[in-house]
Formats: structure tokens, sequence, C-alpha cells
């Protein structure tokens, strides 16, 4: 995504779904800074931190080390019962690591609650409302061709075949994820992501010229990389200079 100027906690949660390629719900992201600047952001699954609150916050906060990031942001998709324990216990983790945490929110039925914020004029009790398709984040993301689907569900059923009778693809899916999140925990992860994603990139056009097709695996991790920046940008330079015909087919 092009460069854009979030000076506010709606304004940030407004580019979360293009970060993400979803509007997530019953989540937790975290937010990596580094230099003032989005270096880095992370989705799990709020019922399975709620499962493991202590070691899913390690875990996740050991992530946020190895992208050498030098502040987070903490948001939680969910009910306050569900979310308050997992962010308090993402806060701790992450300052044992380090990290300052710039703020906690969290995400209730399209209200934000700032947990960091103690003027009540700029963060009221009861939240404020938010729309996030409505922002100007949406339109300028939406005029750079970036989509934000309407939850993770449409995203896996987006990506490769429409019917998945058998699971497969949900299955597919979900090792893509664990994959990505295992190769972003080492030391220099995202920069060797984005290599062998090119490599990927550059391997699929050639067997979409020949006429052959990727595997389900292989098509369903080139579509989740697609989400990190960096490859997109990638995706879209070999769009501009290469033959029309293979990517057509390959997307």
């Amino acid at each position: 995504m092009q460069s854009i100027r979030v000076t506010q906690p709606a304004e940030l949660l407004a580019t979360v779904p293009y970060i993400l390629g979803f509007h997530p719900s019953d989540s937790l992201v975290l937010i990596g800074i580094r230099d003032k600047r989005l270096h880095f952001a992370v989705r799990a699954e709020l019922a399975e931190c709620r499962t493991h609150p202590q070691s899913s916050a390690r875990h996740l906060a050991a992530v946020l080390v190895r992208q050498e990031v030098d502040g987070a942001v903490v948001i939680g998709y969910g009910t306050p019962e569900h979310v308050n324990e997992v962010t308090a216990a993402m806060r701790r983790a992450a300052l044992d690591h380090g990290i300052p945490v710039v703020d906690v929110l969290r995400v209730t039925n399209g209200r934000f609650f700032s947990v960091d914020c103690p003027d009540a004029d700029c963060c009221p009790p009861e939240g404020r409302e938010f729309r996030p398709d409505t922002s100007f984040i949406a339109a300028e993301a939406t005029l750079a061709g970036h989509v934000a689907l309407p939850d993770r569900a449409t995203l896996t059923r987006s990506i490769g075949a429409a019917e998945d009778p058998d699971g497969e693809l949900s299955r597919a899916t979900d090792r893509a994820e664990s994959r990505l999140i295992a190769i972003l925990e080492q030391i220099g992860g995202h920069e060797d992501l984005v290599v062998t994603s090119t490599q990927l990139l550059m391997t699929a056009l050639d067997t979409h010229r020949r006429g052959q097709f990727l595997n389900e695996d292989d098509a369903t991790w080139l579509s989740m990389v697609t989400l990190v920046t960096e490859v997109r940008d990638v995706a879209c330079q070999l769009i501009e200079t290469r033959p029309e015909k293979p990517h057509i087919a390959l997307w």
C-alpha cells in the first residue's frame, strides 16, 4: 500500500483491513512500528489466545522482537470479556521483551475503545463509533486497487476454487498462515520472505505461461504472501513489465 499518514486510532483501525486483506473479528492484531512507520502486522485467532493467553502472548512478542520493531499497538476485536485478558497479557509480554506499547485498543460492535487514553473527551467510556469503509483511508486504498474483504472466511473462499467440499482449501489456508508466522519469527525472516516470494512469483508466471497450474498449497501460499506489502509491490511491477496473458491466468 502506498504511504498513508495515520495520526489517530480510528485511522489506524481503518488501515488494518487493507493490511490483512479482510475486516478482522474475534482477533488479536499487533501492529509493529519502526522509525514511526508501520513496519509489520500479525493477526491471531482470539479464541486460541484466550485458551493460552500467556504462551500466545510470549510467542507473538517474540515475533515482534525478531522484526526489530521499536513500538507496537495491540488491538483486540471482540467483547470486553474475550479481549481484555488477551490484550493485557500481550502488553505485559511486549514490555517484558523490551517493546514499548504505544496503545491498546479494543473494537466491539463498530466502536473502538482506548485502554490507555485518560481523556474522556478524546476517548469516552462508551467508545467512539467508526466506520472503516467510509474513511479516507478506505478511499485511498480502494483507489490504489487494494481490497478488504468482509471477513477471513471470505478471504479463504476467494483463494482458489469457489467450492471446497472436503475442506482442503481451508486446511491449506491454515497451513499457509502457520508457515507465514513461522518464517516471520526468524531473524531476517521478513527479508527472506520477500526474496523467496519473488522467486515463487516468477516460477508461477512461468508455470502458467506453459499452460500449467500451481498446486493447491503453492497457490494458497502465493495468495497469502501477497498480503505482504513488498511482495504485492513486486507482483504489481511484474504485471506492468511482463506479458498480460500469464498474469490473467495466475490471478
